[in-house]
């Protein structure tokens, strides 16, 4: 929708008048287009006293021979358009937000030996037009205010896992609220083979973006590439969250009769690559891995996959307790099995042992020889000793 507003003369002679409690603009100066983008929190398309203004928002200015200039807008929602001689004008403004947020701090966990950042698109609903055009005279400014409304979505991002690794791309995500589709994406082509780069975003729309969908507390879940997710989560709309973390990092792993056991640490808190990492639940060994380096300075294992019992008599079960072995030393830890992808960071009490499984026999003997070594050096000492006074003369 186009809107002309001729407000030259009328700014001047005070023809246009604001409405009981709506917030003042002030006159713009000859040659500028000034105004706010703002939250309309009632929605009704005026900038109401309250009403606060939006930062970070574009704002582009044209006319029919083309784009002529781009501004944000500023802490307190103002934008001015500078430079604009006598004439008509298009200003367009996109209220949607960019915001970025670490994976560490907002995930259970994280999978990876480093942190990373991402940032999603954050939509906002516009409550004016997104497009005005502006008559600009000789002799003042124009304004040009915008107005939008929180979308009633959640802002996801995160990984998806099918098994044993990341969902390749071209994967879809769904988000099912109630038995409906509430929202879905695809997983994109990894760019440079960097692991994050397998991230999704996805938007779950609440009640108001589609009916029958998400109001605040139901529980979503998740298919990945048709497969269910052993994960859910309460739908909170991004706008209840604070100003930093608006949206989610989630991980969705479709592994429906697997434990997934994922552990990296650095060198010194595991054992040397090449160590064979045994799962054991009841005396039966149900699963097995091998560290390996991860070529980021640090090693650990990633896929040390735990089946069920329907998948392997006397293995994972609802309140089965999973212990671990390391190259058949037990770490004394253990760890309830769930379906899923699971943390077991807390195993870096376990022993650090050499990779080729011996370790612990070889060290032994090194400090037993050791030990002979010393017990026999301290009885030369004594009998040499002993020795040298019984042939001291009388």
């Amino acid at each position: 929708m186009r809107l002309l507003l001729m407000v030259a003369l009328a700014a001047v002679l005070g023809l246009v008048s604001a409405g009981a409690g709506r917030a003042e603009t002030p006159t713009p100066a000859p040659g500028e287009i000034s105004g706010f983008v703002f939250h309309d929190t009632d929605g009704d398309g005026v900038r109401d006293e309250g009403e606060n203004g939006l930062a970070g928002r574009q704002i582009d200015l044209s006319r029919s021979q083309g784009h002529l200039q781009t501004v944000v807008s500023s802490s307190d929602g103002s934008f001015v358009l500078a430079g604009v001689d006598q004439g008509e004008y298009t200003v367009t403004v996109n209220v949607d937000a960019r915001q970025g947020i670490c994976s560490s701090g907002v995930a259970t966990f994280n999978p990876f030996p480093y942190t990373y950042c991402v940032s999603a698109t954050i939509p906002w609903r516009n409550t004016t037009p997104t497009e005005l055009l502006i008559a600009v005279s000789d002799t003042t400014g124009a304004v040009a205010d915008f107005g939008a409304r929180p979308a009633d979505i959640a802002v996801l991002e995160g990984l998806a896992l099918i098994e044993d690794d990341y969902a390749p791309p071209g994967t879809r995500i769904e988000a099912v609220v109630n038995g409906q589709v509430c929202g879905s994406t695809i997983v994109p082509d990894p760019n440079g083979g960097f692991i994050g780069d397998h991230r999704f975003e996805l938007h779950v729309l609440g009640a108001v973006e589609q009916p029958g969908c998400a109001g605040r507390g139901d529980s979503v879940a998740f298919r990945v590439g048709g497969v269910p997710a052993v994960e859910s989560f309460s739908w909170v709309p991004f706008s209840d969250l604070t100003t930093f973390a608006q949206f989610r990092f989630v991980y969705l792993t479709a592994i429906r009769q697997h434990a997934w056991y994922w552990y990296e640490q650095s060198e010194s808190d595991l054992p040397a690559v090449g160590t064979r990492v045994q799962t054991v639940i009841d005396g039966t060994v149900c699963g097995e891995a091998r560290v390996e380096s991860q070529g980021t300075g640090l090693s650990g294992f990633s896929k040390l996959l735990v089946p069920s019992a329907e998948l392997q008599p006397g293995c994972g079960r609802p309140g089965a307790m999973a212990s671990f072995l390391f190259d058949g030393v037990p770490t004394g830890d253990s760890i309830e099995w769930r379906p899923g992808l699971q943390d077991v960071s807390d195993l870096a009490k376990a022993p650090v042992l050499p990779p080729s499984g011996t370790g612990a026999t070889r060290s032994t003997h090194i400090r037993t020889i050791a030990g002979l070594f010393a017990l026999a050096s301290m009885a030369a000492v004594l009998l040499l000793t002993y020795g040298a006074r019984a042939r001291r003369p009388e």
